[in-house]
């Protein structure tokens, strides 16, 4: 049989992106941005995008280790149940008779019963919380190929408006300024337009967060100890048994 602790193990978190698969799906080669971004990396150990991203969405492998915490926790008293009413009938149940056994019967039954009523909320709690976690890691995936975005676009803005002076300061190039200045325009209509997307894009994000939260504390409140079936208050002992 196997032990119910077993089933106790320390919560992991992971992604099941992997880097090249953002790096291709999420157009990083072509992103001057994700370039100046990698050499932070490499040489200041700093990741910019990933460090704004994290401060707007939160941490979601925190939330992950809650919700497989919640989930093992289910299992063991998925686990322990089971095995008490296994032991108890290949014991006492076995070989007991008459009122001793009825008695015996009860007791293990109420005790497997009052383990086995946490597990259900248990297991929705480790799934709203694992809904939570996916959309805060998602989140912070969207929030940062926005900033990167953003960023992209702030080069070409530069590159642009240089262009546009280096084209006036000759004096004949007042066309090509001109048609510089349109682009440098329209590439802060762009930036302004991703700025919104991304306050949009949160805002929603935490409603819908906080939405979850609230049928959390709804399942939390089902396993408060006043709500639970009451364990046995003594171990069990039939006189004469």
């Amino acid at each position: 049989m196997t032990r119910p602790d077993s089933t106790l193990k320390e919560p992991q978190a992971s992604d099941p992106m992997p880097f090249m698969v953002s790096y291709l799906a999420g157009g990083n080669f072509v992103s001057p941005a994700f370039y100046v971004s990698e050499l932070l990396k490499k040489t200041l150990n700093l990741d910019i995008f990933g460090w704004a991203s994290q401060h707007v969405t939160g941490d979601w492998e925190g939330v992950q280790k809650a919700a497989e915490a919640a989930a093992n926790l289910g299992r063991f008293n998925g686990a322990y149940s089971r095995s008490i009413t296994d032991s108890w009938q290949q014991t006492a149940g076995a070989t007991w008779n008459g009122h001793a056994a009825g008695t015996s019967e009860a007791y293990f039954k109420n005790l497997s019963a009052t383990l086995d009523f946490q597990v259900r909320p248990l297991e929705e709690i480790h799934r709203q919380l694992t809904n939570i976690s996916t959309g805060m890691r998602e989140l912070g995936r969207l929030v940062g190929d926005i900033l990167q975005d953003l960023a992209d676009k702030a080069i070409i803005l530069g590159i642009t408006q240089a262009a546009a002076a280096a084209a006036a300061a000759t004096g004949v190039g007042v066309g090509v300024a001109a048609a510089e200045e349109a682009a440098a325009a329209a590439i802060i209509l762009q930036i302004i337009k991703l700025a919104q997307k991304l306050v949009d894009l949160v805002s929603k994000a935490y409603k819908t967060i906080y939405g979850t939260i609230g049928l959390l504390n709804s399942l939390s409140s089902q396993t408060r100890p006043e709500n639970l079936p009451p364990l046995p208050s003594s171990s069990y002992d039939f006189p004469g048994a």
